[in-house]
């Protein structure tokens, strides 16, 4: 199998398995194989698919990988259950899930260009993705409960570490269905020193530079520096304050979204209540969408969020590498994987964490 990396446990799963690494193939071929400018698609989703069809193993087998993960926790058969891709982007998990043979399937995310592109993709590819929904977590709670549809699965990539306010997201997310399991992978996995290390550079970036605007980025994202808007928010909101105060306030307010820095200037001006520092050195947010810059976040608060939440249970599972053609980097991917298979001191060598968080 091409791109399956965990061994089944069974002839049953080697089946499923031989299925899903098909179903994975298929998909590849036919993003491959369409002209993305030509079928009219965003140039922010020409560029995702461009990098996904250059690296397809890499990406299908990280999918497939969180994608296994996310059935083996069915307590029903994949024919008769609900599969939720939140935060789907470019549509490869929902392409994957229904091409795998999940019953319903349901595309969401909160950038309405990706759904239109994913519509189109859908189309074009012949594979039917049953509902769309456009908007964040309660507009995906209130859709679901319109159309009578609970959930079973509700999976998502690299989604986790960009949510603003995890602690009311989950609060919303245990409406989504009176019992299903929730399978969110991360690759800003905070265990994992190499990772954190390069994170931590990406956010200083994003936080005091700022980025080049490039072909593909997405509309809604900025590209100045994070604590410069903050300052230019501050001194809006409040320009009677001194140049020093909204220096002070720009750096204290890392990590806010624009209307709770308005929040906390007026507990601060009018009752003279301190600014509230996130407690980690370099996560931080665009400001005006509250997009967090790869969050980093601690394991323990994580659990502890969704547990209090409403979830039944939640575990952190580490992810294997993936492999490819290349010898000597394969030897090397290899040996962590099998550091990454011992109970205890996988997170640390793992290139991603899975949340696996249940509501019975």
């Amino acid at each position: 199998m091409k791109y399956i990396i965990i061994k089944p446990k069974d002839h049953i799963e080697k089946a499923l398995f031989d299925k899903i690494d098909r179903s994975a193939e298929l998909i590849y071929k036919s993003f491959r194989n369409q002209d993305l400018a030509e079928i009219g698609i965003s140039e922010y989703n020409q560029r995702y698919i461009t990098h996904y069809i250059d690296n397809y193993t890499f990406y299908l087998q990280l999918y497939t990988q969180i994608l296994i993960v996310a059935i083996r926790e069915l307590t029903i058969p994949i024919e008769e259950a609900v599969f939720i891709d939140y935060g789907g982007g470019s549509g490869i998990f929902s392409f994957l899930a229904k091409s795998t043979g999940f019953k319903t399937v349901v595309y969401n995310d909160i950038y309405d260009v990706s759904v239109a592109d994913v519509k189109i993709l859908s189309k074009n590819n012949g594979i039917k993705i049953d509902h769309f929904v456009c908007g964040d977590i309660d507009d995906l709670v209130k859709e679901l409960n319109e159309q009578k549809i609970q959930a079973n699965l509700v999976c998502s990539f690299d989604v986790l570490e960009h949510i603003y306010n995890i602690e009311d997201w989950f609060k919303h997310s245990i409406k989504l269905g009176h019992q299903f399991t929730l399978v969110f992978s991360s690759s800003a996995n905070i265990r994992n020193y190499v990772i954190s290390r390069r994170l931590k550079a990406v956010q200083q970036k994003a936080e005091n530079l700022g980025k080049e605007k490039k072909w593909g980025d997405k509309n809604r994202d900025t590209s100045s520096p994070f604590v410069e808007i903050r300052k230019e928010i501050i001194k809006n909101y409040s320009p009677s304050l001194s140049e020093d105060l909204i220096q002070d306030l720009a750096k204290r307010t890392r990590g806010y979204a624009i209307s709770d820095i308005q929040k906390a200037i007026d507990a601060y001006s009018k009752q003279g209540k301190p600014i509230k520092e996130i407690n980690h050195p370099t996560n931080t947010c665009d400001p005006y969408t509250g997009n967090w810059s790869e969050h980093l976040i601690n394991h323990y608060y994580l659990k502890k969020t969704v547990t209090e939440a409403g979830y039944t249970s939640a575990q952190i599972q580490p992810a294997f590498y993936t492999l490819s053609t290349q010898k000597l980097v394969n030897l090397a991917k290899k040996i962590l994987n099998l550091f990454i298979s011992i109970p205890g001191i996988g997170i640390y060598f793992s290139p991603l964490y899975v949340l696996v968080a249940k509501k019975k």
